[in-house]
């Protein structure tokens, strides 16, 4: 089930997660259906307060995965 469907009548081009709370090695999975004939997408990450690594480079990594919708 997605946490957004992009697709709906009236449904803003938008999906917003706010809140979200990281751990080293958390994974958190969220899913958007994107609007019908979407082509690109643009993701903003922002982190406030983001737990730092200190013992290498003070850096924090993030990854996203994609995945295009099936036909």
């Amino acid at each position: 089930m997605p946490h957004a469907d992009l697709t709906l009548p009236g449904a803003p081009p938008v999906a917003a997660f706010e809140g979200l709370q990281f751990n080293p090695g958390h994974i958190e999975r969220r899913f958007v259906v994107p609007p019908r004939g979407a082509s690109w997408a643009t993701i903003c990450v922002r982190a406030r307060a983001a737990p730092r690594c200190t013992e290498v480079s003070n850096s924090v990594v993030y990854m996203v995965h994609l995945a295009l919708p099936l036909p």
